[in-house]
């Protein structure tokens, strides 16, 4: 149950007949140091239909950031915005079947490729330092979908990379909490990411 202090757990919008819960967007409250009042104009300001071209998507949330946020938290949310960046780190970790595509903002489309062709990205070989026996079992895993195989995936990796993909987890429900409030413009959809 939501405490009655934070706003964005339970608000209810009225929708003409019908009544709407909006989720909760702790961590980004927490990281901006949102208060109760500033949800609550940012939900009421929020626009409501985004441009088609990214451009002008770009420029209405940049707007809108200005409007309902301070320079400080703006900042903020610019350097949250930069997750959406790391596509390759994306593509590695939905690759592999560490994220799932459903995570990413935008909804990535990847082909299942073979594991060594995402252990041959510049991230995965440089920045996460992906082994080729890691490469190797995580091609053995690769056809197996359910929670089990997931779980023995994470198995493979290393304490360190654990960690970054956890970081990378936590920094893309952040831009996906970004994404929902309309502070960050949302990624083309179906932009493929696994190449």
């Amino acid at each position: 149950m939501c405490s009655g202090r934070n706003l964005l757990c339970a608000i209810f919008l009225m929708m003409g007949p019908s009544l709407r819960i909006v989720q909760c967007q702790e961590a980004l409250q927490r990281l901006l140091g949102l208060s109760d009042s500033q949800i609550a104009e940012i939900l009421q300001k929020k626009p409501k239909r985004m441009a088609i071209d990214l451009e002008t998507r770009n420029e209405t949330a940049d707007r809108f950031r200005r409007l309902v946020l301070n320079e400080q938290q703006i900042a903020k949310v610019v350097a949250v915005e930069k997750v959406l960046d790391n596509r390759d780190a994306a593509a590695v970790w939905i690759g592999l079947g560490l994220m799932r595509e459903t995570r990413w903002p935008g909804n990535a489309l990847c082909v299942n490729y073979p594991a060594a062709t995402y252990a041959s990205y510049p991230f995965a070989s440089s920045e996460l330092a992906l082994t080729p026996s890691q490469a190797q079992r995580f091609e053995q895993l690769r056809q197996q979908r359910d929670k089990a195989a997931e779980d023995l995936r994470r198995q493979v990796l290393t304490e360190e990379q654990k960690k970054r993909l956890a970081a990378f987890e936590a920094d893309v429900q952040i831009a996906s909490e970004a994404i929902e409030l309309g502070l960050i413009a949302t990624p083309t959809k179906g932009e493929i990411l696994c190449h």
